[in-house]
């Protein structure tokens, strides 16, 4: 479906552009829904069947940035809900087909990336996108970064915004007419400025804001599993942001933004005629 993606037998694409782009997706924006069904016992044998499926697609990614995405979001879950015993369930078998795969195949793309950080050899990858997210912070007072580039500035203004030691590896994996930055987080920093990333983190925070409004003052019965695993969904959000996406207009990215402004308004008006906020 996507006729520049990168496609192989081995590695999982789906319907992105990527596999770290599918298990990323995965991540984001089912596991949250899993949690759903799964808390409130509906359609438990399809529930589980869809987990299982979405397990296998996801390790059939090898995607390191889905590994540590996944890792993080199970690692939040822990502290923040949903609920301990669907996360550990959710861990206990992500695990096991971990473990399984890497006997399977044991000459897998996570693997080979582990062995080459281990090694303290460069890996093209994990340069790429850690200097995507902070390198237009360590160049923002030797160039218009702190100003901005304008959004799709970045094409145009590539070697300006990135360390220059690092620019000639990370360009080698770009189109030559068009480079980006390959996380999000940085990208908004040079396009945008101090300005605009300071616009960006306000909205994320009352995005928060809003969620916490909202599960005070839903009193519906389940409802605070249903919040708590859009919380969840939120977090994933945020650090799929921090180490795997880059595009503004990747639509997960912005799912659960959207779902808990749009459950704000109806909350708020709701709460101001003294109405008990409904699962609308």
């Amino acid at each position: 479906m996507s006729p520049d993606g990168y496609t192989s037998p081995l590695r999982a694409t789906g319907f992105a552009t990527e596999p770290a782009a599918l298990a990323t997706s995965l991540v984001v924006t089912l596991l949250p829904v899993l949690f759903v069904y799964f808390g409130q016992k509906r359609n438990r044998f399809w529930t589980i069947a869809l987990l299982i499926l979405a397990t296998a697609s996801f390790m059939w990614t090898f995607s390191t940035v889905g590994l540590l995405l996944m890792l993080g979001v199970l690692g939040a879950g822990l502290f923040f809900g949903p609920k301990k015993k669907i996360i550990l369930l959710v861990f206990t078998l992500f695990v096991g087909a971990t473990l399984m795969v890497t006997v399977l195949f044991p000459s897998n793309q996570i693997l080979r990336h582990a062995g080459t950080i281990a090694a303290g050899r460069a890996n093209v990858s994990f340069t790429d996108r850690f200097y995507s997210a902070v390198g237009p912070f360590m160049e923002g007072l030797s160039s218009y970064s702190i100003v901005g580039y304008g959004l799709g500035g970045i094409s145009t203004h590539f070697r300006e915004v990135l360390p220059t030691q690092f620019q000639a590896e990370i360009l080698a994996t770009k189109w030559k007419e068009f480079p980006n930055l390959a996380i999000l987080f940085g990208r908004v920093f040079a396009e945008t400025g101090a300005i605009g990333f300071v616009l960006f983190l306000t909205a994320i925070y009352m995005t928060f804001r809003q969620l916490k409004f909202i599960m005070r003052n839903d009193t519906v019965a389940g409802s605070a599993l249903t919040y708590s695993s859009i919380r969840l969904g939120l977090i994933a959000s945020c650090l799929a942001l921090l180490i795997s996406v880059g595009p503004y207009h990747t639509p997960y990215v912005w799912i659960w933004m959207a779902v808990i402004d749009a459950k704000y308004v109806l909350s708020t008006q709701k709460a101001y005629r003294g109405e008990n906020v409904r699962n609308d």
